[in-house]
């Protein structure tokens, strides 16, 4: 299959709307991950009896190629339905991240886990790249100011429940971004508003 630039495919669009630079680092940091895990992962394994050395390794492997099939797979969606994916994972994700209060599961001091028969789930996980996504979008509409209102809601959410939202959901960087992005769009004869945004 041909993959130049008359190539009218789904692939080939693909292929050619595809930021090469940003995937080449991402695979380099896959790799990187890989040679870390390896240096570290068999000592660990063996000191808690795992049945082979290799497991964290082969578990690794597995969760890479199901995040790359699901990130080609988005990648390959219309935007519309990325964006309605994103708010309703983002939506999803906080109601889990808000049940892991009540029904979460401790491992090593943090209530972060939802266990289920046959492994664990940390929802705070998929609620970073929903939100990512759903405020990029707003600041891309060039709606700052509802961006930051959403990341403010945000930011209370997670500050009445108690968590430490820069492990969770680094939301004080995207808030000063949106904050940022705001004052960009008020006129420079309106320093005492933009100063506010600031």
């Amino acid at each position: 299959m041909s993959l130049v630039r008359v190539d009218h495919s789904t692939v080939g669009r693909w292929w050619a709307s595809l930021d090469r630079w940003t995937l080449a680092a991402l695979l380099a940091l896959v790799g990187i991950g890989y040679v870390m895990m390896l240096s570290a992962s068999p000592a660990v394994a063996e000191r808690i009896g795992a049945s082979s050395r290799h497991m964290f390794l082969t578990r690794q492997v597995v969760y890479s190629l199901i995040a790359v099939i699901v990130m080609v797979g988005v990648s390959m969606l219309p935007v519309k339905w990325v964006l309605r994916a994103a708010m309703l994972g983002a939506l999803g994700a906080l109601v889990l991240t808000a049940a892991t209060l009540v029904i979460g599961t401790e491992i090593k001091g943090a209530r972060r886990w939802i266990s289920f028969p046959g492994g664990s789930l940390q929802p705070s996980e998929f609620l970073k790249p929903c939100l990512a996504v759903a405020v990029a979008w707003l600041l891309a509409e060039g709606r700052p100011t509802e961006a930051a209102g959403v990341l403010s809601r945000a930011q209370d959410l997670v500050r009445r429940a108690g968590l430490r939202n820069e492990y969770v959901v680094p939301i004080d960087a995207w808030l000063a971004t949106a904050h940022r992005r705001e004052a960009e769009r008020v006129p420079l004869s309106n320093p005492r508003r933009r100063k506010a945004c600031l």
